[in-house]
């Protein structure tokens, strides 16, 4: 066994923002409005340090909720639009930084879901070989330990085999991830 702490060296960060009228001809109005709420939601990922290339746009989709009453007769109707930013980064400190600055928006009457962000780690080859050394001495001490309490020696290695890698996250205990 060899273990080792390392910290993420990517984040995936999704924020989806929704604005929401109960009337039909404010339609043009309302994706106008989606369109400058994703516009502020960029702008402040900008503003804290992302780069445009880290910053990807997705699609405003249209929903349409109807309520109706007893009769089925058309009662209410609820337009909305729903648009999604992914912020796809190695700047893994900074996400929880500017996740606290997009609660701003919050206050200022954004509609928006601050998703927990997921994080990975993905330079296992470049600690695998250090790590694979580590459980290899480790394995020969516990041999031995085994080998002296029995009364007899080790030898040599007749077969290995590298084992799993698991990557535990840290999760609650350290921080914001999933």
């Amino acid at each position: 066994l060899a273990e080792r702490r390392v910290q993420a060296n990517k984040a995936n960060w999704k924020l989806v923002f929704r604005v929401n009228s109960n009337e039909k001809d404010e339609i043009p109005q309302l994706y106008s409005d989606a369109e400058e709420r994703q516009k502020t939601i960029i702008n402040l990922l900008k503003e804290n340090g992302f780069k445009e290339e880290e910053i990807e746009i997705g699609v405003i989709d249209y929903k349409l909720r109807e309520f109706r009453g007893d009769n089925q007769q058309l009662v209410d109707q609820k337009h909305t639009l729903v648009g999604s930013i992914i912020v796809d980064t190695e700047k893994v400190q900074l996400v929880s930084k500017v996740r606290a600055n997009v609660n701003k928006l919050i206050a200022e009457g954004i509609n928006i879901d601050n998703k927990a962000p997921t994080y990975t780690f993905t330079n296992l080859n470049d600690i695998k070989p250090d790590m694979l050394r580590e459980a290899t001495k480790n394995a020969r001490i516990a041999a031995n330990e085994f080998a002296q309490i029995a009364g007899v020696s080790v030898g040599g290695i007749r077969s290995a085999r590298q084992g799993n890698f698991f990557i535990r996250d840290a999760g609650e205990n350290y921080g914001d991830t999933k």
